[in-house]
C-alpha cells in the first residue's frame, strides 16, 4: 500500500528558517518521507471496507524533540489510528522560535488511497494485458 505524503508534510522534513523561527527536522538515519513509508501499514479494515481519505493530525514537538498533544483534527478515526502510530515513532531535533529552543505546533495531512486494483478495479492497460492474455490462451 502507498502512503500518498502531501507539500505541508514534505516542507516539514526539512531546515526551514523563517524570521529566526525554526520548524522541527527528522532525526533519524535517512529522510522523514522514507521513514513514514517504511513503517506505514494501511489499516487491514480500512483496506477490505476501500476506506480512503485525508487525515489531518496535530501535534507538538516538545523542546526535547518529543511528540506531545497528538490530536485527530481531521478524518476517519480507522485511518487516523494509523498516522498516529506512526507519528508517535517520530524522533525530532527541536525547533526554534525567537531563536530559541521551543514547542511547536505542527499538522500533518496524510492521504491514504488503496491502489486501484486492490478495489477490484482495472486500469485501461490492465485491460489490455488481460485481453492479450486471453488470445495467448486460444
Amino acid at each position: 500500500m502507498k502512503l500518498i505524503i502531501s507539500l505541508l508534510f514534505i516542507i516539514s522534513s526539512f531546515n526551514i528558517n523563517i524570521d529566526n523561527n525554526k520548524l522541527p527536522t527528522f532525526k533519524g538515519e535517512g529522510d522523514l518521507i522514507s521513514f513514514i513509508q517504511d513503517n506505514f501499514f494501511y489499516p487491514k479494515e480500512a483496506k477490505e471496507n476501500a476506506i480512503e481519505g485525508k487525515v489531518f493530525i496535530q501535534f507538538v514537538v516538545n523542546k526535547s524533540g518529543k511528540t506531545t498533544k497528538i490530536k485527530l483534527l481531521k478524518g476517519p478515526d480507522i485511518l487516523a489510528d494509523e498516522a498516529i502510530r506512526v507519528i508517535n515513532m517520530i524522533t525530532w531535533n527541536p525547533g526554534e522560535v525567537d531563536g530559541k529552543i521551543a514547542d511547536v505546533e505542527m499538522v500533518l495531512p496524510f492521504t491514504f488511497k488503496i491502489p486501484s486494483e486492490k478495489l477490484g478495479i482495472l486500469e485501461d492497460n490492465q485491460w489490455g494485458m488481460i485481453g492479450q492474455n486471453l488470445k495467448n490462451l486460444k
